[in-house]
């Protein structure tokens, strides 16, 4: 086995090759479509859908939210922004299935209808970090909605879930998820997701410029939930 040693890269030298960095990222692996019943009647695909979740209007109000909790998130680092982001989801935001809610099986809210509601399931938790994310200006090639399996128990019963996976500095991709196993670690400090036990399969990732899929994805609704 090859050893591949890690380079810390700066925010500065992010900034500086992110034409580089990012043609590389969104290269690394597959693009297709992927297509999701997101609720009852309502097909779309990803990439759009996600789209139009950035530059919800209702981001104006969560960021000055976030920035009466974090009045420093300015003079941080990109990694120190993304924990805070995450934690400001995870104090804000409160976990009910989409059944409880809106009395269907799935049910992907927008920014607006979670910030409003201040509650939601993993998907609609994961979308607000991506949304808020994007609203301060991190770039699209280091963040990924995923889909895919995670294990519920010990004896690895799995379950479909939604998350938001980070590329740091040195180059290797964490998780930032809400409601599944938090973390309060910091992100420079956290296992790589490749590594991590409790997440298993991925199906597909995407942001609002690309998705990321062995195939093209077509999921459709009855008898499927992402928790």
């Amino acid at each position: 086995m090859g050893f591949r040693m890690k380079i810390n890269y700066s925010d500065m030298v992010l900034e500086v090759f992110e034409p580089f960095f990012a043609s590389y990222w969104n290269r690394k692996w597959p693009k297709n479509t992927v297509s999701y019943v997101v609720k009852k009647g309502e097909r779309i695909v990803m990439t759009n859908f996600l789209k139009e979740c950035v530059v919800d209007p209702a981001m104006m109000d969560v960021f000055r939210s976030f920035e009466s909790m974090y009045p420093t998130y300015a003079r941080v680092s990109t990694e120190r922004l993304m924990w805070m982001i995450e934690r400001f989801v995870i104090k804000t935001i409160h976990y009910k299935r989409d059944k409880n809610v809106w009395n269907q099986v799935e049910y992907w809210q927008t920014p607006t209808e979670t910030w409003k509601k201040r509650t939601g399931d993993c998907e609609d938790g994961a979308i607000l970090i991506l949304a808020l994310a994007h609203y301060m200006g991190i770039d699209a090639y280091r963040l990924k909605l995923c889909a895919g399996y995670v294990k519920l128990d010990k004896k690895g019963k799995l379950g479909g879930h939604a998350y938001i996976i980070f590329l740091r500095n040195d180059m290797t991709w964490t998780i930032c998820d809400w409601c599944y196993w938090p973390k309060r670690q910091l992100i420079e400090h956290r296992m790589e997701h490749r590594y991590n036990p409790s997440y298993s399969e991925i199906w597909w990732t995407s942001n609002w410029q690309f998705s990321w899929a062995q195939q093209n994805v077509w999921l459709g609704f009855e008898g499927f939930e992402i928790r």
